[in-house]
């Protein structure tokens, strides 16, 4: 009769692999096409961590939509049977209370099948993480999910997205800036948009297609997002990176809207991730990169995609906590640990998760 459960230490091996994983697969963004093919990764998977993101790379980097096997049944389809899951890392989470919350050391953790008592508040907290396995939707059959069978067409080079300029700016003015057209670049010192974060003003030329104008929006707007100007003075912050960050935000968002993103440029990411004397290593500055690019990115594709056609329920973080079979789930290290924080990828993960043929 087959094993079912993994031991102590297959399990930790296995969490080791995923982080090994992760490390190898950052040590080879350090070129633009590479630092690109990432972020049309990071595009279709926006809500996941970049770690999840540089797995899901790694191991299918065609991958559309995401989900775990049950969730997949949940949405009426099926994973084939034969088909490889793509190993991911999950939060392990535990639910405290406390009827004292402005009290830090009063929170206690809440029993198995217990519920609060009066008057008490609960919080989720993470405690650690462990390794899962989600399929894409390509490897499943049954019920077709609409948003997920219709590919999201590109746009026409200098075309962009309906009302896609009319939210960035709205989050622009939300951060206390107000957007300003200028006649064309001389006005703005040869640029084509521009922060002046003393009078709080964005300036972008109004003598370039659509298409041009709103990644430019964009890229200015990732400067006050990603709060560029505190971060020079505070951490010596390179322009390298900078640059780097706020047109990766650009690519991404166009990217997922379907713009032509052909001619983007991208600063040479090896270049600017050396010039960064506070970072451990080249790896780390990416990887810290990456994590920033994707979460303001989020921010902008939350306020600009329809609430209906954005498919959270498939690709949302948190449905990477649904349950899972013993085979399938394994143990974490705490959150702090040295295998926890290592940041890590690889190729060769140990026995990935095959499906059954199990029937609905």
């Amino acid at each position: 009769m087959p094993r079912l459960y993994l031991t102590q230490d297959e399990r930790d091996e296995r969490l080791t692999d995923l982080h090994t994983s992760i490390s190898e697969q950052v040590s080879r963004l350090t070129s633009e096409q590479a630092w690109k093919d990432y972020l049309k990764i990071a595009a279709r998977f926006h809500h996941y961590s970049f770690n999840n993101q540089m797995l899901i790379m790694v191991q299918n980097p065609e991958a559309r939509h995401v989900a775990g096997y049950r969730r997949w049944q949940h949405m009426g389809r099926q994973v084939r049977k034969g088909e490889t899951g793509i190993a991911i890392l999950a939060p392990v989470t535990k639910r405290e209370v406390t009827s004292t919350p402005s009290d830090p050391m009063s929170w206690r953790d809440l029993g198995y099948k217990e519920s609060p008592k009066p008057g008490e508040v609960t919080r989720t907290k993470m405690v650690s993480v462990k390794g899962t396995f989600v399929f894409d939707y390509d490897q499943t059959d049954g019920d077709p999910i609409e948003a997920l069978e219709i590919r999201k067409p590109r746009l026409v080079e200098g075309a962009a997205p309906h009302g896609l300029w009319e939210s960035v700016v709205d989050l622009i003015q939300d951060q206390g800036f107000t957007v300003h057209d200028v006649n064309n670049s001389e006005v703005i010192h040869g640029a084509n948009g521009v922060t002046d974060f003393a009078d709080r003003t964005v300036q972008v030329r109004r003598d370039m297609d659509a298409a041009a104008r709103v990644k430019t929006l964009i890229h200015e707007y990732a400067h006050i997002a990603l709060d560029h100007e505190n971060r020079r003075d505070n951490e010596d912050l390179h322009r390298g990176v900078s640059e780097v960050e706020a047109e990766s935000v650009a690519y991404l968002v166009g990217e997922a809207h379907g713009m032509d993103t052909s001619q983007y440029s991208i600063p040479y990411v090896a270049g600017w991730a050396e010039t960064v004397t506070t970072a451990t290593s080249v790896e780390d500055v990416i990887k810290e990169t990456g994590s920033r690019v994707t979460k303001t990115a989020a921010t902008i594709l939350q306020a600009t995609f329809p609430k209906d056609t954005v498919e959270e329920s498939v690709i949302h973080e948190a449905a990477l906590v649904t349950a899972v079979t013993p085979y399938q789930s394994v143990c974490a290290h705490p959150v702090g640990t040295p295998q926890a924080m290592t940041s890590s990828t690889s190729t060769s993960l140990t026995s990935p998760r095959k499906t059954k043929g199990r029937t609905r």
